[in-house]
């Protein structure tokens, strides 16, 4: 039976490091990454600051969610050698 041997903490953090490196420079977030970053974030900053936390509703995030798509159609549209003008309501 082979026995593994012991390493002291300094070796077994060096490991670590060496281990948990991106392989090519630099690191993609998943969108479960930065979900879980922005809740830490959130329980980090009320009681540090000592705001409450403040509901903006659904109005706000359906508002910010349509500058989003329209942003990036007019990205795209950019891309492809187009504009896109607003439809007069």
């Amino acid at each position: 039976m082979r026995t593994i041997p012991k390493m002291d903490k300094l070796t077994s953090m060096r490991l670590a490091l060496i281990l948990a490196r991106p392989k090519s420079g630099f690191v993609f977030q998943t969108a479960a990454t930065k979900n879980r970053f922005g809740r830490f974030k959130l329980l980090r900053v009320m009681p540090k600051y000592k705001k409450e936390y403040v509901d903006l509703g659904a109005d706000y995030y359906e508002f910010k969610y349509r500058e989003r798509e329209i942003r990036k159609l007019e990205q795209k549209a950019a891309r492809l050698g187009f504009q896109v003008v607003p439809a007069a309501a």
